[in-house]
């Protein structure tokens, strides 16, 4: 049943379903992050570089991060593609809206791994 609804016979079900998915990973992400921080000593930089510094951690937020571009991603692009009409602006504003995306993760990823 899910199979058939995620062929391209449904292409809107794909993302709708990318979308809850991602969702689900940020809810539980929050929650996560919610119960560490009530047990974690967070009032300077060392207590919150501590707070990231086991590699699960780490991996989850970056994951939460994608998650969170990708989430973002499906519902501007839906309204982009309800509201703008204009062929070439609307083209331009997804164009955009991807670019950022993406340098969205990079930016993390440098913030995290290289930093």
């Amino acid at each position: 049943m899910i199979l058939d609804l995620l062929t391209k016979k449904y292409p809107g079900f794909r993302l709708w379903f990318l979308q809850r998915i991602s969702g689900f990973i940020i809810a539980i992400f929050s929650v996560i992050f919610i119960t560490r921080l009530y047990f974690f000593d967070t009032d300077s930089f060392q207590g919150w570089k501590n707070f990231f510094a086991p590699f699960w951690m780490q991996l989850l937020l970056l994951i939460t991060w994608i998650c969170i571009c990708f989430h973002g991603w499906i519902g501007v692009r839906n309204v982009i593609k309800d509201y703008i009409r204009y062929y070439y602006l609307r083209i331009f504003l997804l164009n955009l809206t991807a670019i950022s995306s993406i340098a969205y993760v990079f930016f993390m990823l440098w913030i995290f791994y290289l930093s």
